[in-house]
């Protein structure tokens, strides 16, 4: 794979993809972060909602890991030591095992998650009104977070967000 500038090089042909309303859906979408080859992955809400179910509650794991170490790449490679210093690892175990300290660990867990893509939108240069409200990200899921519909608008806003992050901070990776 090769890394190319915005814009640059060939441009790679993928197969045409429908989604269930009968809409012709954009190929997903790779960008390389930082110099160590970290890659960051487009990601669709419907495809991680039905992950979700499919996986009986796996894939939110796997998910918020990745976005997390999605995060600290894009700090590594911006040259940003606040994100770069994150721990994904540590961020999940605080979301699966906080539960046994009285849910603790996951408040702060998730009250980190916010703040880190609220200042990854910074370091990418997204325009202040097009950022994350972390404050309301999480106050949607700290005191609602048990309602369904609380937890689809809160997953659906922060991948709207982390797929921001990506196209703004990284290079598009192009097979060939």
């Amino acid at each position: 794979m090769a890394i190319v500038e915005p814009g640059a090089g060939p441009q790679v042909a993928h197969p045409p993809v429908i989604t269930t309303d009968g809409r012709l859906a954009a190929p997903a979408e790779e960008f390389a972060l930082d110099s160590f080859e970290a890659r960051g992955r487009v990601r669709s809400f419907g495809v991680g909602l039905l992950l979700s179910f499919l996986t009986l509650g796996i894939y939110p794991m796997v998910w918020y890991y990745k976005l997390n170490a999605e995060l600290q790449h894009v700090g590594i490679g911006r040259g940003d030591p606040q994100l770069s210093a994150s721990r994904p690892a540590k961020s999940l175990a605080a979301w699966i095992f906080g539960a046994a300290l009285l849910g603790i660990p996951n408040v702060l867990s998730l009250h980190g998650f916010t703040q880190r893509i609220a200042r990854a939108e910074a370091v990418a240069g997204i325009p202040h009104q097009q950022r994350l409200n972390a404050t309301g990200a999480f106050l949607l899921m700290f005191p609602f977070g048990f309602l369904i519909v609380t937890q689809l608008v809160f997953y659906y806003r922060i991948t709207e967000h982390q797929n921001r992050i990506l196209r703004a901070a990284g290079a598009p990776r192009l097979t060939g």
